[in-house]
């Protein structure tokens, strides 16, 4: 008798949109209830919508903002990040679309001093190639975050704990830094990133942005000169 092995394949979704919209269209099918047309992204078709008035079907409210930064922070929850951008564009007024959450960031962070030419988007989730972020920037977004007093703490809770929890769980262990730190990585082929806060052994808190890419050698190799990192600034004291 022949055996037959079973194997698994994880693949990324090209447009996570279409392939939601068109799940849900099958799903409604498989029911019995009839729907026209195929699954499509909104970011397709939005300029081709006619400024008439829609119906609302049905409306869900979604966990608190915290709740799911949380979620999104700590084991890197792509789609969440995705979705969250084109959310940001809909607050302002705008479409829940790319082009929307892309102006809606770049006013935001032109209003915190971030020059334009040091950041540049291409989605949301942080997955694709052609996104460009400068470690001042990185810093500049972290300092902003800790010093606004209404939303300080809140977006500390959201990051990765070092050697305790999230996507550095199993970093930083029996240093200064397990559990002092607080970062959130960022990792395709051949990039590796972390960037956030620690303190010092005077309980000062610094910010900091680490970006690797284009490396050679092990990527397990970059996680531990980066950590080595967050570890010695754990340990600096101005005394």
């Amino acid at each position: 008798m022949m055996s037959r092995a079973t194997a698994n394949r994880t693949i990324a979704v090209v447009n996570p949109t279409v392939h939601f919209a068109q799940s849900l269209r099958d799903g409604l099918v498989a029911r019995g209830i009839a729907v026209t047309g195929d699954g499509v992204d909104l970011d397709d078709i939005a300029p081709e919508l006619p400024p008439t008035p829609r119906r609302v079907l049905v409306t869900t409210q979604s966990p608190p903002l915290s709740e799911i930064a949380t979620v999104l922070m700590k084991v890197s929850q792509n789609l969440y990040a995705e979705t969250l951008l084109k959310a940001l564009g809909a607050s302002r007024g705008g479409l829940g679309t790319f082009d929307g959450g892309l102006r809606a960031s770049r006013e935001t962070l032109a209003s915190w001093g971030v020059p334009r030419d040091a950041h540049v988007l291409y989605d949301g989730s942080g997955l694709s190639r052609y996104n460009y972020l400068t470690p001042e920037t990185l810093t500049t977004i972290l300092e902003r975050m800790y010093k606004d007093p209404r939303h300080k703490e809140t977006f500390a809770a959201t990051l990765p704990i070092a050697g305790k929890d999230g996507t550095i769980s199993s970093r930083l262990r029996r240093t200064r830094a397990e559990g002092n730190a607080i970062a959130k990585t960022g990792s395709i082929a051949n990039v590796r990133t972390l960037s956030g806060y620690v303190k010092t052994r005077d309980g000062e808190t610094l910010v900091f942005s680490i970006l690797t890419n284009d490396f050679v050698i092990p990527a397990a190799t970059v996680n531990y000169i980066a950590d080595l990192g967050v570890e010695i600034l754990s340990n600096f004291t101005r005394k």
